[in-house]
């Protein structure tokens, strides 16, 4: 459950449902978005040392 989301009363009757399904967002975790994420985050920071 989302903390923020188990106390409103639309989501109580939105996870009753039989045509809702639920999941995490996930898809943006793999390997290849880390070394990404890393990628980016050391040219930052090359490019904010070097100003």
């Amino acid at each position: 459950k989302f903390p923020k989301l188990a106390g409103q009363s639309w989501y109580a009757d939105l996870i009753r449902r039989d045509n809702v399904i639920l999941s995490p967002h996930v898809a943006g975790w793999t390997f290849e978005s880390y070394y990404k994420l890393s990628e980016v985050a050391a040219d930052k920071i090359i490019a904010f040392l070097a100003s």
